[in-house]
């Protein structure tokens, strides 16, 4: 592998480093840049405010192949809230369910930001530069305190830029594909309310019944409603879900995190019945909601305006959702 604008050495800490000839400081000491991108893998977050505010503790990307493994870049945003907010950033075998006790791949990993104002990578090694073994007990490396929050907003560092950033990784094999994905967050996103008017309520009996589909985001989408509860509470709460109908989209590593509000709406003067949630969608977990949703005899109590002549409305609201565009 060519690097490109390497000028000379130094020793940081006991550990030996390169400057580039654009020097600059990072809490990690001084660092290294280049033009190339990353070899193996990138992740675009295309709003981080979002990302923040999402309250999501850790982002797996899509998985990616080097060197004849396979492999994830899992992203820990921090929280905003912490005065010393940090990034971590760490690479991990894509399938360590599906590894056995003998497994062993010795590598070494550089870490990526992209610097969109001067359009150059900061790399930071990961584990500064030493070579890690993975294995059945020990299946990620990383930074945890790869960039800070004060690092990555401070704008002369061309870190964030409209809200948009880039990582990167690299696993030191040769000749591996790059791949990468784009990540972003739609807050509220357009026509994500839907509306079930659900009639005759009382001869509804105990199987599932199903709404329309409708799509939010190209995705579409079914409300699933236990009028007795599902297996986990059967006669005492009517069960609510949100499922994903194209599921088929989502191949093994992929998925789709969304925000929602499932509710009934109250038909006289009060107040309408909801809950939220927060959940991610993939081929294996489509369906996510609630089992016990609201007690029977509360929504049939006619003094709470939720069931008025044996209907009711129901209406999902979807509150902020991910989408990730992938490309080689």
């Amino acid at each position: 592998m060519t690097e490109e604008n390497y000028d000379k050495e130094v020793h940081v800490d006991g550990e030996q480093t390169t400057l580039a000839s654009t020097n600059r400081k990072d809490a990690a000491g001084e660092q290294m840049f280049r033009k190339a991108p990353p070899m193996h893998y990138t992740v675009k977050i295309e709003s981080f405010s979002l990302l923040l505010e999402s309250g999501l503790e850790k982002y797996e990307t899509d998985h990616f192949e080097s060197g004849g493994h396979k492999w994830k870049l899992v992203l820990h945003p921090g929280k905003d809230t912490e005065e010393d907010g940090q990034v971590s950033l760490y690479l991990a075998v894509a399938d360590p369910d599906n590894i056995s006790a003998g497994w062993v791949v010795k590598a070494q990993i550089n870490f990526f930001v992209f610097d969109q104002i001067r359009d150059q990578y900061l790399i930071i090694p990961g584990n500064n530069g030493i070579e890690r073994r993975f294995q059945k007990m020990k299946t990620e490396w990383g930074l945890k305190k790869f960039i800070s929050h004060k690092a990555l907003r401070d704008m002369s560092n061309g870190y964030l830029v409209e809200d948009c950033c880039v990582f990167g990784v690299e696993v030191f094999v040769n000749g591996s594909p790059s791949k990468g994905e784009s990540l972003s967050f739609v807050k509220n996103p357009r026509w994500a309310l839907h509306t079930w008017n659900v009639n005759k309520f009382s001869t509804l009996g105990k199987d599932c019944r199903y709404s329309e589909a409708f799509t939010i985001e190209g995705m579409q989408w079914k409300l699933a409603l236990y009028p007795n509860g599902d297996y986990r509470s059967p006669g005492k709460h009517l069960a609510l879900f949100l499922e994903l109908q194209n599921k088929e989209v989502f191949p093994p590593g992929r998925q789709l995190r969304a925000h929602f509000k499932l509710l009934i709406k109250n038909q006289e003067a009060g107040k309408d019945y909801e809950r939220t949630w927060r959940a991610w969608f993939n081929s294996k977990a489509s369906s996510w909601g609630f089992p016990e949703f609201i007690l029977l005899s509360y929504l049939k109590d006619k003094h709470n305006g939720l069931l008025v002549n044996d209907s009711m409305t129901v209406q999902v609201e979807i509150t902020m959702m991910s989408s990730a565009k992938y490309f080689s």
